[in-house]
C-alpha cells in the first residue's frame, strides 16, 4: 500500500468525488478504492517518488536508458466502465518514454 502521509483529508475529498462521478457506472454494489498516488513501494529501484507520492523521477546516480516502472497505490478497480487518469511527461528524455495501463 502507499504512503501517502498529510493528503488524507484531501484523499477522502477525492474519493467522495470520484464515488460520485463513478456512482452509475459501477457494475456491482462492491466498490474498491480508487488509485491517487504513486506507491512508494512498489517502483523500480532507478525511479524516486517524491512526496506526497504524486511525482516520479530517474535518480540521478542512474540512467534514464534504463527500464523502470512504478505502480499506483491501488489498482483501477475492474468493475468500473471507464476510468480517466491523467500523466504529465515533463522530459521524453533521448529515446522518449511509454506510458501502459495493466491489470
Amino acid at each position: 500500500m502507499a504512503i501517502c502521509e498529510d493528503l488524507d483529508k484531501k484523499m477522502e475529498d477525492f474519493d467522495y468525488a470520484m464515488s460520485k462521478i463513478y456512482r452509475g457506472l459501477y457494475t456491482s454494489g462492491d466498490t474498491q478504492p480508487l488509485p491517487k498516488c504513486w506507491n512508494l513501494k512498489d517502483r523500480s529501484r532507478y525511479l524516486k517518488v517524491t512526496h506526497p507520492a504524486l511525482v516520479v523521477a530517474y535518480r540521478s546516480n542512474y540512467s534514464s536508458d534504463e527500464m523502470a516502472s512504478v505502480r499506483s497505490d491501488s489498482p483501477i478497480p475492474l468493475n468500473t466502465g471507464i476510468y480517466y487518469f491523467e500523466v504529465t511527461l515533463l522530459n521524453k528524455g533521448v529515446t522518449g518514454y511509454a506510458v501502459l495501463i495493466t491489470h
